[in-house]
């Protein structure tokens, strides 16, 4: 069985290595944060991140990104926690199985029983946050989109096939999860006066208000459409039977006896739940000169990458230079050799 995810590391908590002179003692001007041996110039040594947090007064904290560097990058207050499928294993003891947002994903004619992310965290256990979770992809002509949540949420729900390669953040067989899983929305009903450029992203149908909104199944974005994708999907909670509540993506993701309200009613006890965190994009740190020396040892490299593209320019074209001689003068070669043997046995006819 797959053990319980431990809580998840973030930039700022990932500590890096240190490139350092050899030439001069080592300082915070000497020096400069690293991810491998490669970043560093023929004199400087690497310090990998181990044996840098274990010196008593390291000359520089390097991690591979600062923590107040958010710029316009802001959270959500709230978002979704997986509960989890439990399988029970003689003498009664249920053992974790998996994470699972809703009950239903649980396979109850095998024995398996769900636990809602309240329930996770009281016994101390760390539930998935919902990137984590597979959905699969809407495989009809129809579709425009493949990755999503469920069947529900393609145009044909027969066409669609549980896949692990979409994530509930993004389709990981596109390079770099760079195409998201796309959901469905709740959007005003234009034919009653509505506004059908106003939407709601969320998990399923039941989160649309009957008479004012309508269901619709995913879709790529266009000029008036953003797109639905997992930071975008607001959704529903669960109310415990002590007042407390927890986001969840439906009531199947709720303990039993425990309550649920939509996306809809959130907002009137204080929550706003989404589905995931925006995903930050980062550059790598060795980008950004952390001293002076840093900074000339970036220029540096820049410089001779770009002498390394005109000089390999510069050789392929003498190289098709080269080769075109050569292939010319063979072509003359063959051609005036035709022509010798040809005058020749003119002459003797």
């Amino acid at each position: 069985m797959r053990a319980l995810p431990k809580e998840p590391c973030f930039c700022h908590n990932v500590p890096t290595g240190m490139c350092y002179s050899t030439t001069e003692d080592v300082s915070s001007d000497t020096s400069f944060c690293a991810i491998s041996d490669a970043d560093c110039p023929s004199t400087y040594a690497f310090l990998p991140a181990y044996e840098l947090n274990k010196r008593t007064n390291p000359p520089r904290i390097c991690r591979l990104c600062e923590a107040a560097d958010l710029g316009n990058y802001k959270l959500h207050e709230t978002v979704v926690e997986s509960g989890g499928c439990y399988s029970t294993e003689g003498f009664g003891r249920a053992s974790f199985a998996r994470c699972a947002m809703e009950s239903t994903d649980c396979c109850t004619e095998c024995g398996e029983m769900f636990k809602s992310s309240a329930q996770l965290r009281a016994a101390g256990q760390i539930p998935c946050p919902a990137e984590e979770i597979s959905g699969g992809r809407c495989l009809s002509g129809l579709d425009q989109v493949e990755c999503t949540n469920r069947a529900e949420s393609c145009e044909m729900p027969v066409k669609f096939s549980y896949d692990e390669s979409c994530s509930l953040h993004s389709d990981l067989k596109n390079t770099m999860g760079s195409e998201p899983t796309h959901f469905p929305r709740c959007s005003e009903i234009w034919s009653t006066g509505g506004d059908y450029r106003k939407y709601r992203c969320v998990w399923d149908k039941s989160e649309c208000d009957v008479g004012p909104e309508e269901y619709n199944v995913v879709q790529k974005p266009v000029s008036w459409f953003d797109g639905c994708s997992c930071e975008h999907v607001v959704t529903g909670a669960c109310r415990s039977d002590d007042g407390e509540y927890y986001c969840a993506v439906s009531r199947d993701g709720c303990e039993i006896p425990d309550t649920y309200i939509t996306s809809l009613k959130t907002a009137e006890v204080g929550l706003d739940c989404r589905l995931c965190q925006p995903k930050r994009v980062l550059e790598p740190p060795t980008l950004f000169p952390t001293t002076e020396a840093h900074g000339k040892v970036i220029n540096d490299r820049n410089n001779r990458s770009n002498v390394d593209e005109d000089e390999s320019g510069s050789k392929f074209a003498i190289e098709l230079i080269l080769i075109g001689s050569i292939g010319g003068s063979f072509l003359l070669s063959v051609v005036g050799t035709y022509f010798y043997y040809r005058n020749q046995k003119d002459a003797v006819e």
